[in-house]
């Protein structure tokens, strides 16, 4: 007992000098509620979808009920909001029901106090906001975002705002074309082999995550002399690469979210006149196939529960993440050039 008084007595005097000095306690010794943490990691998902869920991650580290350490918030951290109609990014309208793809008053409260217990210089942020854009119901993802980022500047004036709303309208049309050019046959790819492909062009191949566009080889034709064999050789390696994609964001429903097919054919060739050892004659025929299937588990009741204008739902509704099955095929079919023989194969997990 004598050992340990002084202990807690020492525990006590940090933590008593770190909140007296206005130190911050490091990470591993705040908390934050469940519904601070949810909010702070939807949002997170709702800016970049690209990035995960990462209340799901959370929630696997740290279990569901909370609270939860900031540290483990910081982790899973770490890991589109469509608009069809400009008039919703009048600041009249953000006094009526909250649209599809913007937050609620609470929702942004309950992030800012979130962020706030991970970094005390966020403390503040609500008042900013409101003194920036106006006390709403709801905002739009821009001027959250522009507050975290940039909290000590003026309010902006109204060719600023206005400037902030066409780069937002710009963005969701770019992020809309970018979606729709994902759809249906990409383009026709000439490469070494069928090897040769990004992971978002054949995701049957799961190496392929790996690789960068750098990686990739384009096709080789080459024209050898040997002089000294007196013999000519002709060779060609290459193959013809044609992906399918298409996509859908998730539904609460379970269905499909995406599918890949991505045929190609492998072509190697090696003639000479000289050593027949080295000729080579193969025809390699290979067609992937991914199959994503993917529902979303519940979402919050709200008054606002709609799809969004492209069909999918309000990501800052979800209250958890969700369930799927991936499927990865391919189908191979290998023969000469002139179809003599063949080998068929197939794989899938």
């Amino acid at each position: 007992m004598k050992r340990t008084i002084p202990l807690r007595l020492a525990a006590a005097t940090v933590l008593a000098f770190c909140c007296a000095t206005g130190l911050a306690l490091p990470p591993e010794q705040v908390s934050m509620t469940r519904a601070e943490a949810k909010s702070l990691l939807d949002t997170d998902f709702a800016h970049d979808p690209s990035k995960g869920d990462g209340f799901k991650r959370l929630r696997k580290v740290a279990g569901d009920a909370g609270p939860y350490k900031v540290s483990d918030v910081i982790i899973a951290r770490d890991g589109d909001f469509i608009a069809s109609d400009a008039e919703i990014l009048k600041p009249e309208a953000q006094n009526g029901p909250t649209p599809p793809g913007m937050y609620d008053r609470q929702l942004v409260i309950d992030r800012y106090a979130a962020l706030a217990k991970i970094d005390p210089g966020n403390e503040g942020l609500m008042k900013i906001l409101d003194s920036r854009v106006g006390k709403w119901k709801w905002y739009r993802p821009d001027q959250v975002e522009n507050v975290e980022k940039f909290p000590k500047i003026e309010k902006p004036t109204k060719e600023e705002q206005e400037e902030s709303r066409d780069l937002t309208i710009a963005t969701q049309r770019s992020r809309r074309a970018a979606f729709e050019a994902r759809q249906g046959p990409r383009s026709l790819h000439i490469r070494r082999d069928w090897r040769d492909v990004l992971y978002e062009e054949d995701p049957s191949q799961l190496d392929a995550k790996e690789r960068a566009l750098g990686d990739l080889e384009g096709a080789t034709f080459s024209f050898t002399r040997d002089g000294i064999a007196d013999s000519d050789t002709w060779s060609a390696h290459g193959a013809l690469i044609w992906p399918f994609t298409w996509s859908r964001r998730p539904t609460r429903q379970f269905g499909w979210a995406q599918f890949a097919l991505a045929p190609s054919v492998t072509y190697d060739r090696v003639t000479t006149n000289g050593d027949p050892g080295v000729e080579v004659d193969s025809l390699f025929y290979r067609v992937g196939v991914y199959l994503d299937m993917f529902g979303l588990q519940s979402r919050r009741p709200r008054a606002d529960d709609e799809q969004m204008p492209d069909g999918a739902p309000n990501p800052a509704s979800f209250t958890s993440g969700g369930y799927g099955v991936q499927l990865r095929a391919a189908g191979v079919y290998v023969t000469d050039q002139d179809h003599r023989a063949g080998l068929r194969g197939f794989e899938a997990d």
